[in-house]
């Protein structure tokens, strides 16, 4: 840990780094990353807890062995842990398909082809071309 002076706001406030990648502190640039980081987890989170919802209001027999598995899993007064829901399957299955279905972000990551190129399904790409697949289309074999 190292102690620096903020050099994006000029204000001279000492901000506590604990590397050089992100910083500990209420300076702007801190803010700016908490903000960016809770916008994109939101959004995704809130898409995928959306389409959950979506698809289990669209089949109510698996909504009713959902409740089973849970209602095993949770105690009486409502508690349960995050190692209690590991050994539900069922909500598992239910996550991943949901995710497969439907997934939260509508591009994958970049990758970059080798230099010499590549075929994929007798079509040759050129080196050094960036591409992404959108997991949509691959997932659900559109």
């Amino acid at each position: 840990m190292a102690l620096w002076r903020c050099n994006g706001c000029y204000s001279g406030r000492k901000v506590l780094y604990h590397n050089k990648y992100f910083s500990y502190g209420r300076c702007h640039e801190t803010q700016r990353a908490m903000s960016l980081t809770y916008i994109m987890c939101s959004d995704t989170i809130s898409s995928t807890l959306t389409n959950i919802f979506y698809e289990l209001c669209q089949h109510p027999e698996i909504y009713q062995q959902l409740r089973k598995e849970l209602d095993l899993t949770i105690t009486p007064n409502n508690q349960f842990s995050e190692s209690d829901l590991t050994d539900c399957k069922l909500l598992d299955g239910i996550i991943n398909e949901t995710l497969r279905m439907h997934p939260p972000i509508p591009s994958g990551p970049m990758r970059v082809t080798p230099p010499e190129g590549l075929f994929v399904d007798n079509m040759y790409i050129p080196g050094n071309t960036n591409i992404s697949v959108c997991p949509t289309i691959v997932e659900n074999g559109m």
